[in-house]
């Protein structure tokens, strides 16, 4: 189930407290500093969304989503973007590092209109393949690759929430590869959710 946002507390009110008692995945700034997901979005929302329409739109994480929804979710609006970005994992057991081209991403996502809007983050995980260990591991970002996903995802909120008319996106990105990342470690490809042999965007 999720909570309604009209019976929650929006981002702008008590922030710090959100960041604070949140748990996110972080995010490369310039300078080698760390920020989070909710974050880069709000500073999207702000400009894209919030500047337009009036509404403040959230981002928490939240790793129990699917890459489906229910039809008492649809009913209630949430709509849904899957998407993938390039990510870098380092092991907390034995420190192996390693990068993945497709790290596989799901938002779930509506707009409540009076109450705003909110967005919902699942980003899929793997494991280290130089030890032993079974900890599934969440990558980390660079800032311009997370402006992507989340700009694609504005595009996505503005069409689908607001229907607006966006003009398909002429910018195409730095293409970067990676070695195709093992099944058995990738949580996506466990759950029959990654496209393994296209590791490549």
């Amino acid at each position: 189930m999720y909570t309604d946002i009209a019976n929650t507390v929006p981002l702008k009110e008590h922030r710090d407290s959100f960041l604070h008692n949140s748990s996110f995945v972080t995010v490369r700034m310039p300078g080698g500093q760390y920020s989070n997901w909710a974050d880069v979005f709000q500073n999207i929302q702000e400009t894209e969304l919030e500047q337009h329409h009036g509404h403040n739109w959230t981002l928490k994480i939240k790793n129990d989503i699917t890459d489906d929804l229910t039809s008492n979710q649809r009913q209630n609006g949430w709509k849904i973007y899957l998407s993938s970005s390039y990510g870098r994992f380092k092991c907390s057991n034995c420190h192996h590092a390693w990068n993945s081209a497709r790290v596989s991403l799901t938002f779930h996502y509506r707009c409540t209109y009076s109450a705003g809007g909110e967005v919902y983050l699942r980003t899929y995980r793997q494991k280290c393949k130089n030890c032993s260990s079974d900890k599934m591991l969440t990558a980390k970002f660079e800032q311009n690759e997370m402006d992507q996903v989340l700009m694609r995802l504005a595009n996505k909120i503005r069409k689908n929430c607001y229907n607006e008319a966006i003009s398909p996106n002429t910018h195409v990105s730095t293409s970067k590869k990676t070695k195709p990342h093992e099944a058995s470690l990738c949580e996506a490809c466990m759950l029959g959710k990654c496209s393994r042999n296209a590791d490549i965007y």
